[in-house]
């Protein structure tokens, strides 16, 4: 289920129909889309009624960072939201806080703190927590149903878990980079190494135990689904146009390819049962976009 892109000032359906444009021809499987909205006004509240009716578009994603490119302030957030509720679709909410991020950005690379490993360091914890408590008071309001994609602090987590045990309908997602790689083993390596794990939300730091209670919170389903946001780019031609500046570093790494060995390996290690990994990777996503009955079991 890939992510069809609109970005601010453009239309939402031809935004779709170019990736439909690409996707068609010589395509080896079956596919679906999630519907980026880059940009919340009228139009595009009522192009997100006509993708449901007439496209088979279940879910949107918006983004609480990124000010200027896909970022959605509150407001914008929120009719987006009622607009969700009424048409049955789920939000897919890319949860962290951009604007104090940029200010942070803007302070490293001000003290000259420009080497990868700042990706991770500008974009703390607090940032992805704040907003995923922010995203789902909003949801509550509004009655529609979210869904946390790229989740890789425990602390945001956490303030999931707390509203799915009040009984709200609030969803999270984690990927098989936030289970396995950190902040220094692979974005702090040497040189502009640490650039080809530069995505967001970023890696995490070891130290700080985010792998082990993700997986703890994939075992009792506080994490409901491992997708990938699979975003690859070329090291030569793309990652180094953040060379002296790693805020200007492509965000995005690529794991579709990996995913289901990847968490198989947790069955291996005794952190998730056989069934448990089935449900993670295929069943609960089916079930939750639409797809389940021809896809899933």
């Amino acid at each position: 289920v890939d992510m069809a892109l609109q970005r601010y000032n453009e239309n939402v359906q031809l935004g779709l129909a170019e990736w439909h444009r690409k996707a068609g021809g010589n395509c080896a499987i079956d596919y679906a889309f999630h519907q980026i909205v880059g940009g919340i006004d009228e139009q595009a509240l009522k192009d997100m009624t006509y993708l449901v009716d007439h496209e088979g578009v279940t879910s949107f994603k918006l983004f609480m960072a990124y000010p200027g490119v896909f970022y959605s302030d509150d407001g914008q957030i929120l009719r987006a939201m009622q607009t969700a509720s009424e048409n049955g679709a789920m939000i897919m909410m890319h949860a962290e806080n951009g604007s104090a991020i940029d200010v942070l950005v803007a302070q490293a690379l001000a003290a000259g703190n420009t080497d990868p490993r700042y990706h991770s360091l500008t974009r703390p914890w607090e940032t992805e927590a704040e907003a995923t408590n922010r995203a789902i008071m909003l949801a509550r309001l509004t009655g529609a149903p979210l869904y946390i994609v790229h989740m890789s602090a425990k602390q945001a987590v956490a303030v999931l878990q707390a509203n799915r045990d009040e009984g709200y309908n609030v969803f999270g997602e984690t990927c098989p980079q936030y289970l396995y790689l950190s902040l220094e083993d692979q974005l702090s390596q040497p040189g502009f190494e640490g650039s080809k794990w530069v995505c967001s939300t970023p890696l995490r730091s070891k130290a700080e135990h985010h792998q082990d209670e993700l997986w703890r919170y994939l075992r009792t389903n506080d994490l409901s689904v491992i997708s990938t946001d699979h975003c690859p780019f070329c090291f030569k031609e793309q990652k180094e146009m953040g060379l002296g500046d790693f805020s200007k570093i492509p965000n995005g790494i690529g794991s579709v390819e990996h995913r289901m060995d990847l968490i198989f390996q947790g069955v291996v290690e005794g952190k998730i049962t056989l069934e448990r990994w089935v449900e993670l990777c295929s069943t609960t996503p089916a079930r939750m976009f639409g797809l389940y009955g021809r896809k899933g079991d």
